[in-house]
């Protein structure tokens, strides 16, 4: 019985070996066309807006198409354990769901082929997400959609201390620049008077010259 495992074990050995032997050098040149294929890709996010005792928040789906049979799109948590989620390709197309605003994603693509370029890492991609400002749809925001921190997604977790600060300094900024333009406006309207009321004179004293030589050649 013994013999016979022994021998069963040299035979699977020896299978694994010869596999190992067959299989293709990785060139520089299959990479190279790994890494085209990859590049092909496309990375995006979308999201849909869930609500928790009055918060909103968005959760986020991250998309990819473009994909090929040859390469194997992953996010690695842990490295050393094999712990990972694929992205399954579909037609092309893939999706994964759950993710968090604020939330850093890797994205590994790997090489899935018959060679020994097998699980080298073709691409790498990070998808930073954005986070949610809660603020976007107070008036304020409404009246001055121009303020940097109107905006529906931001790149930092706006907090209330920091909006309403920058919220205060951006209209005080607005309320000077709307005297310096009024002060402008006023100074443009005494420039163009002043400048009517010198041709008026100027016209005048012309024309009071004309009628005074008429009078004298009579």
């Amino acid at each position: 019985m013994k013999n016979k495992f022994l021998l069963f074990f040299i035979v699977i050995m020896m299978v694994f070996n010869v596999k190992a032997i067959t299989l293709e050098a990785c060139t520089t040149e299959k990479m190279n066309a790994l890494k085209e294929i990859a590049n092909k890709m496309e990375f995006n996010y979308t999201y849909v807006m869930k609500e928790n005792d009055g918060i909103k928040y968005p959760e986020f789906t991250i998309n990819v198409s473009n994909m090929n049979k040859e390469i194997k799109v992953l996010i690695i948590n842990d490295f050393y354990s094999l712990d990972y989620k694929e992205f399954v390709n579909k037609d092309g197309k893939s999706s994964m769901s759950g993710f968090k605003q604020g939330e850093k994603v890797v994205i590994t693509s790997k090489a899935y082929t018959p060679d020994k370029c097998s699980t080298n890492t073709v691409l790498t991609k990070t998808i930073k997400l954005p986070y949610y400002n809660q603020y976007y749809e107070e008036d304020f925001c409404l009246e001055n959609p121009n303020f940097k921190y109107c905006e529906e997604f931001t790149d930092t977790d706006l907090s209330y201390e920091k909006y309403y600060k920058e919220k205060e300094k951006y209209l005080s900024d607005k309320e000077k620049l709307e005297e310096k333009d009024e002060k402008q406006s006023k100074s443009n309207i005494i420039l163009i008077i002043s400048i009517i009321g010198g041709i008026v004179v100027v016209g005048g004293a012309v024309v009071f010259i004309i009628v005074r030589r008429k009078k004298n050649e009579l």
